[in-house]
């Protein structure tokens, strides 16, 4: 029973990470253009947000974030997770910026690893203080 409520909850998990990472990136967007984002980066980042979930996941994944039980999320954990969005933004520069879709905001690359920090930084704290408050 503990096996299947674990890997439920890693599963949830991940899903909370790739919402998160998405809501991030189109945050960066909104951001850069002053919440009103142009047709062509639209696409620029429909085009490019598959990239951002693969690299991101990946390096979470490698990094260990999915191996733990997060009540007892810590700052190793936030360790683990800058340094997975650190490896993967590397990743991403280089590929994104290599495919060449029009203009692409390259302050969004600065902005979204920020927000996405938080974000994934938040999911585990929250999901420590729950399981703290029961």
């Amino acid at each position: 029973m503990q096996k299947h409520i674990e890997k439920h909850g890693r599963l949830l998990v991940l899903v909370l990470d790739a919402t998160a990472i998405s809501l991030a990136y189109f945050l960066a967007f909104i951001l850069r253009f002053d919440f009103s984002l142009p047709p062509d980066q639209t696409h620029n980042f429909l085009i490019t947000l598959p990239v951002i979930l693969i690299f991101r996941l990946a390096a979470f994944y490698y990094f260990g974030l999915y191996n733990g039980i997060w009540r007892y999320a810590s700052l190793g954990d936030l360790t683990a997770i800058f340094k997975g969005i650190l490896a993967s933004q590397i990743a991403i520069m280089a590929v994104v910026l290599f495919m060449k879709h029009g203009h692409f905001p390259r302050s969004v690359l600065v902005i979204s690893p920020f927000i996405a920090f938080i974000f994934i930084g938040g999911i585990r704290f929250a999901i420590r203080m729950t399981r703290h408050l029961r």
